[in-house]
């Protein structure tokens, strides 16, 4: 049995000159490198999606870009359609299913398989070796997709609007990237705000506390190499990394 997992021809390039790998998995054609541009595809300056209270569209950690949610999806918010978002022409943010789909397929076929069952090992990067992580035996297993995941975790300013310490979480543990789609049980989210003109405060409970059942919450992956791959979903305030997948 043949299983489908090679580089397409070319890199695929971005609208700031930034050059990816991309990697076929199955039937679908992923970036196998997190995103890193900071202009919308048409061009435009990324810091229209500067929203609640001037939060950045984009902030940078070690080298990595991480994104709102808003910039991640350029504003659009739509569910069970494809968008776009901040990917490069040709490409779409890829939705929770989408996801499903890339595990469904190496949960399909055992050569992608850790000794314990699980496929995060063929998704993960061999470099996460040295991102302070240990990784144990089986480096056998490691990257076999060539997808390159890396352990970004996430980035959120904690306490909010106290001070604007910025927190890297789960680092060297998980990698964490934007869905498409958002979790129905929580609050749609908010239209993007005029940064000129941000009052009053589109979340004022955010200023006494920040529990998460009143945000918005868009779809995540989130990988570890000791665990599944699995679909949860994260407070719109945050910041995570950004993988495209081929229309």
């Amino acid at each position: 049995m043949m299983v489908a997992c090679n580089k397409p021809d070319g890199p695929l390039t971005d609208v700031d000159g930034n050059q990816y790998s991309t990697v076929k998995i199955g039937d679908q054609v992923w970036m196998s490198q997190d995103l890193k541009v900071t202009h919308l595809p048409d061009g435009s300056d990324l810091s229209t999606y500067d929203i609640l209270l001037k939060k950045p569209a984009y902030l940078t950690f070690s080298g990595k870009v991480y994104y709102n949610a808003a910039a991640a999806q350029n504003g659009t918010f739509e569910t069970g359609t494809t968008t776009q978002g901040i990917c490069p022409d040709g490409w779409h943010l890829p939705t929770s299913n989408e996801w499903q789909t890339l595990v469904s397929y190496l949960a399909n076929h055992p050569t992608f398989w850790d000794t314990s069952g699980s496929v995060s090992k063929a998704l993960a990067d061999k470099s996460w070796r040295v991102e302070g992580v240990n990784l144990g035996n089986e480096p056998e297993h490691f990257n076999q997709t060539g997808f390159s995941a890396l352990p970004t975790g996430f980035v959120h300013d904690y306490p909010l609007h106290a001070g604007g310490l910025w927190e890297h979480w789960k680092e060297h543990e998980s990698a964490i990237y934007w869905c498409a789609d958002f979790n129905s049980d929580y609050p749609k989210p908010a239209p993007v705000i005029d940064t000129a003109n941000i009052s009053p405060d589109p979340y004022p409970a955010w200023n006494y506390g920040w529990p998460d059942s009143i945000y918005p919450q868009p779809y995540i992956f989130k990988m570890s190499i000791h665990s599944d791959p699995s679909i949860s979903s994260l407070a719109d305030l945050h910041f995570c990394a950004v993988r495209c997948v081929k229309n």
